[in-house]
């Protein structure tokens, strides 16, 4: 088991113009609640073809970490992403068998999540440089 999110700049609408549009694909891989390994990965997203394509790993941890600290880490790089203007969202809904969108900014506790982000310095620093988190 494992939580996979794929976020663009370009709202579905506008990928008919362009086709393809650049995406980072940031998973959980691991079981339910045991250890997990966080991966970002870099690339383009098919609207079409409903894939991400031509990834490029840019974060991966080399061991597994703890459940709570691969959340952090994940939910950091979904926040630093969307602080760069990431915020169309598509993850897979195995109950409805597809890719499911999801604007990010109308997403609830976004504002609370942007004030903190804007508010903790480590995160600015990380993505002013594009450091990885530090997994603890």
């Amino acid at each position: 088991m494992g939580n996979t999110v794929i976020l663009t700049k370009n709202h579905p609408s506008e990928l008919d113009a362009i086709s393809k549009a650049e995406a980072f694909q940031i998973s959980l891989l691991g079981g339910a609640t045991a250890e997990q390994h966080v991966l970002e990965q870099h690339g383009w997203w098919d609207e079409q073809n409903q894939n991400a394509e031509w990834l490029a790993t840019t974060l991966k941890t080399e061991n597994t970490v703890s459940f709570d600290a691969a959340r952090h880490a994940y939910i950091h790089q979904i926040t630093m992403r969307v602080a760069e203007g990431f915020v169309h969202s598509r993850s897979y809904s195995f109950t409805e068998g597809k890719f499911v969108y999801r604007d990010l900014r109308q997403t609830k506790g976004f504002e609370q999540l942007r004030q903190d982000y804007d508010s903790d310095p480590d995160l600015f620093r990380a993505v002013a440089s594009r450091e990885a988190p530090k997994l603890l």
